[in-house]
C-alpha cells in the first residue's frame, strides 16, 4: 500500500519520466516470466500426460521387428544338440529377457509355443518358428489413436498360400514392442462368389446366410476341390529326399494346416493315412494318395439346399477298376470345404 503511495506522489510532483519508465519495464518483465512459467507448465503437462511417449514412424517400426526378431534367434540358436537352451534354464527367466523386445502378453505366448521346461532346464521346441517381417519386402505401416501402431505384410507362404501379417507394436516404459501377430489367409472368394452368382442365377438360392458361406455353383465345387488337391499335393511334394517333411512336425500341426480345405474329421483321417511321425519328424507314408477330382471329365452336382454340396464322378481307377467317387462339401466359419470322399 506504502509503495503504489510513494509511486503516485513521485509522478505528481516532479513527473520524472524515468520511474514511470522503470515501472513498467518491470511489470512488463513480470508479465513475460509469468508467460514463460505458463508455457514451461503447459508443455511439462503435456509431456506428463504422454508418458514420454514418442510417435512411431515406418522405418522405426521395421527396426523394432528386427530387434524382435533378432532376440527370438539368438536364443533359438543359442542350444546344445539335444536343443537345451545354454542360457536360461526356466520360462521365468526367458520372459525377463524377452520382455525387453516383447509385451509381458506375447512374451508368454511365444515362450508357451516355442519352449518347454525339463528337469534339467529349458529346451526349445522343435517346431516352426515364427513368421517375422520381410524386411526386403513391402509393407504398410499405421499409427492409431490409442497410441499403438500396426505393420501389415502380405506373404506368400510356400505350402499356406498367400497370407497377411499383422504386427501389433505398442509402447511400453516409453520402449516400442511387439504385443501381437497374426495372421489371416487372403484370398478372392468374395469375387468369386459374384461372378458364381452372375453366371449361374438358379443357384442364388445355394447361399448359406447363416454362415455368411460364399454362393455355391458347380464351378464353385469344382475349385474348391483343386484347392483341397493343391493343398495336399503340395505338403507331400514339401519333403526331403527320405520323405520326410520340411514345414511340419507333427500331425497335429498339419491338421491344422488342412483345416483351411476339409473338416476336422476328414482332415484327421487324412493325415493318419497318409503320414506318420518319427522321432525325428514327420513323414509321408509310401502310399498311393487320395483320388482327386478329374477336372477334364465330367461330373454331377447336388446343391442340398445350401447345407452341403455333392459333387459325383466316375472314374476308371487302373487298380479298382470303375468307381463312383462322391465328394461331400460343406460350410465351415463363411468357407466351402471338404467334408467326406468316399468311393462306391
Amino acid at each position: 500500500m506504502g509503495v503504489l503511495l510513494i509511486a503516485a506522489c513521485g509522478q505528481g510532483a516532479t513527473g520524472d519520466g524515468d520511474e514511470t519508465t522503470t515501472e513498467s519495464e518491470a511489470e512488463q518483465t513480470e508479465q513475460e516470466v509469468a508467460n514463460s512459467e505458463n508455457t514451461d507448465q503447459s508443455e511439462g503437462s503435456d509431456r506428463a500426460s504422454n508418458g514420454d511417449s514418442h510417435s512411431m514412424d515406418k522405418e522405426e517400426a521395421a527396426n523394432v521387428l528386427g530387434e524382435y526378431e533378432e532376440a527370438f534367434n539368438n536364443v533359438i540358436n543359442n542350444k546344445n544338440d539335444q536343443g537345451k537352451q545354454n542360457e536360461y534354464e526356466t520360462k521365468d527367466g526367458l520372459q525377463q529377457h524377452f520382455e525387453n523386445f516383447m509385451t509381458a502378453e506375447w512374451a508368454t505366448n511365444i515362450i508357451d509355443i516355442y519352449f518347454e521346461e525339463k528337469d534339467d532346464g529349458l529346451y526349445v521346441k522343435a517346431i516352426d518358428g515364427p513368421t517375422f517381417l520381410q524386411q526386403d519386402q513391402e509393407y504398410s505401416f499405421t499409427n492409431h489413436e490409442d497410441g499403438t501402431a500396426t505393420v501389415t505384410q502380405n506373404r506368400d507362404n510356400e505350402l499356406t498360400g498367400n497370407v497377411e501379417m499383422k504386427y501389433e507394436l505398442q509402447e511400453v516404459d516409453g520402449n516400442w514392442v511387439v504385443h501381437d501377430v497374426s495372421s489371416q489367409e487372403t484370398s478372392d472368394e468374395s469375387n468369386q462368389s459374384e461372378e458364381n452368382e452372375n453366371t449361374d442365377e438358379n443357384n442364388n438360392d445355394s447361399s448359406n446366410a447363416e454362415n455368411d458361406a460364399p454362393a455355391m455353383s458347380k464351378d464353385r465345387a469344382q475349385t474348391v476341390l483343386e484347392e483341397y488337391e493343391e493343398a495336399f499335393k503340395k505338403v507331400i511334394n514339401y519333403t526331403d529326399e527320405n520323405g520326410k517333411q520340411k514345414e511340419y512336425t507333427t500331425k497335429e500341426g498339419l491338421e491344422e494346416h488342412f483345416r483351411h480345405f476339409m473338416s476336422a474329421h476328414w482332415a484327421a483321417h487324412i493325415v493318419d493315412t497318409y503320414f506318420e511321425e518319427r522321432d525325428d519328424g514327420l513323414y509321408v507314408k509310401e502310399t498311393d494318395g487320395p483320388i482327386f477330382l478329374q477336372e477334364d471329365q465330367e461330373f454331377s452336382y447336388a446343391n442340398n439346399k445350401g447345407t452341403n454340396v455333392i459333387v459325383t464322378q466316375e472314374r476308371d481307377n487302373q487298380l479298382t477298376g470303375n468307381v463312383e467317387m462322391q465328394y461331400v462339401l460343406m460350410v465351415n466359419n463363411g468357407r466351402w470345404i471338404v467334408h467326406d470322399v468316399t468311393r462306391n
